[in-house]
């Protein structure tokens, strides 16, 4: 609670990671204090499902930059959730495929302007996001295009993992996915909870 209060703020980037469904604890604790405050959050996260569709039922969030918005727990069906705040204008989607969202991430954290990428040439999601995303010819004389997706980083990320120790060192959950980078690229840094903390040596 103390960390949400502190670090977490109206009009922020959030980058949620923790594999599907991100950290619920945490997610629950953006719900109490925002409640009805209307922060009007951008959302990132590659599969936005579980307690982060509750970000949405519950008006907080204003922007998703994702991959998938599913209901996992009915066998992957679109989320009614998703499909009525998006048909009443409550959300704004910006879709991406699982590879390019983590490259956007991964330049974000690297500190570079965008990262090539070929996941996204000559799709419909190139179309959706031409402000994020270009082709150029190659500058090394292929004569082939390049995709280039430009560079994410949040706000801040949260994260959970299995366990940490008091300085923040962190063991993950696998598949790592775009948590890495999310954490990584962010730039008010990350909130991190996890089943337990433990001793450095551990």
């Amino acid at each position: 609670g103390e960390a949400v209060q502190r670090y977490v703020k109206p009009g922020m980037k959030v980058h949620l990671a923790a594999g599907i469904g991100g950290p619920s604890a945490a997610i629950c604790e953006i719900i109490r204090q925002f409640w009805r405050k209307n922060p009007e959050f951008t959302l990132i996260q590659s599969t936005v499902t579980g307690h982060a569709l509750n970000l949405v039922h519950a008006r907080l969030a204003r922007k998703l930059i994702c991959s998938v918005c599913a209901n996992i727990s009915a066998s992957g069906r679109p989320s009614r959730v998703i499909q009525t705040a998006y048909e009443s204008k409550q959300i704004e989607l910006e879709n991406w495929t699982l590879n390019s969202l983590q490259q956007r991430l991964m330049a974000g954290a690297l500190g570079v302007p965008f990262m090539p990428t070929r996941s996204v040439s000559g799709t419909s999601i190139a179309e959706d996001n031409e402000a994020s995303f270009k082709t150029m010819d190659d500058p090394f004389g292929s004569g082939t295009k390049v995709g280039m997706a430009s560079a994410l980083q949040p706000d801040i990320s949260i994260i959970h993992g299995c366990v940490a120790d008091a300085e923040g060192h962190t063991i993950m959950c696998a598949p790592y996915g775009e948590d890495l980078w999310g954490a990584l690229a962010s730039k008010g840094g990350v909130i991190v909870t996890v089943e337990k903390v433990v001793p450095a040596e551990f």
